[in-house]
């Protein structure tokens, strides 16, 4: 029988007198004569393994094959890359691969031999930050990786005669940041505070002084629109959104949205 040699990841083919030869040129065995002082080379051919992506039960395997020696980033049919490119699974992103002893492989990492790699995955929460009129209307969505934050944060909304005061999971919730952690899906509720405006109570050369009171957005005159001292002469008409007192006059159920003068007539 012919003399055997081996190497790790190969196959012998034979024996040659060429160090640099790919095909062996003669054979050797037991009963081969000496002749003198002579060097034969094996001959080798790398072993080609199949190395396998498996996404578990999110989506059909791939299969690419390597050579001994090689990385995976270099394996003929599916390379790891491709493997990567393909793991498109809706609430999902894929995260790395792993190997039977829970370490994580990437495009470097060296064939030694038929292999399986595991999809890491990690579940994408899906996450809705309602505004209630802000200028995001009518709502922003955004994602996290569970066990992160959001990569962009929503930027504060605004809304007319408001603050913001942040983001809640409820109103009187609790407030999540743009450093918070996500571990699921949710919704999550703008808090705002009305602004606070000054009206004034203009006597209009009346007898009574002049009055002025702080009063919220959206929040109505009420009982703060009291009527003023006789003036000698005259009779109230009631309060006027001008000196002129023309229009119609301001009630107490009136609105408040701003700054505002209201003037006796």
């Amino acid at each position: 029988a012919e003399a055997q040699a081996q190497k790790t990841g190969h196959t012998f083919l034979g024996w040659a007198t060429d160090p640099a030869a790919n095909t062996p040129d003669l054979s050797i065995t037991g009963t081969t004569s000496i002749t003198g002082i002579t060097t034969y080379y094996a001959v080798y051919q790398h072993e080609i393994y199949t190395i396998t992506f498996d996404y578990g039960d999110k989506r059909p395997y791939l299969t690419g094959t390597g050579i001994y020696g090689t990385s995976l980033g270099s394996l003929s049919g599916s390379s790891i890359e491709a493997a990567s490119a393909a793991a498109v699974v809706e609430g999902y992103r894929l995260t790395g691969w792993k190997n039977q002893s829970n370490q994580i492989v990437n495009s470097s990492t060296t064939i030694s031999g038929i292999a399986t790699y595991y999809a890491v995955w990690t579940t994408i929460h899906a996450l809705t930050f309602v505004t209630d009129g802000g200028i995001l209307s009518p709502y922003a969505t955004r994602s996290a990786l569970d066990g992160n934050t959001i990569t962009t944060w929503p930027t504060d909304p605004s809304k007319t005669g408001y603050h913001f005061t942040g983001w809640y999971t409820r109103p009187g919730g609790m407030e999540v940041t743009s450093g918070s952690i996500f571990t699921g899906s949710g919704t999550y509720y703008a808090s705002w505070s009305a602004m606070s405006y000054t009206i004034s109570l203009d006597p209009n050369h009346g007898n009574h002084a002049a009055t002025t009171f702080a009063a919220l957005y959206d929040s109505t005159l009420g009982d703060r629109l009291t009527n003023p001292s006789n003036r000698t002469g005259h009779n109230f008409a009631g309060w006027y959104a001008n000196a002129s007192g023309t229009g119609s006059p301001i009630t107490s159920t009136a609105s408040i949205t701003g700054n505002a003068i209201y003037y006796a007539q």
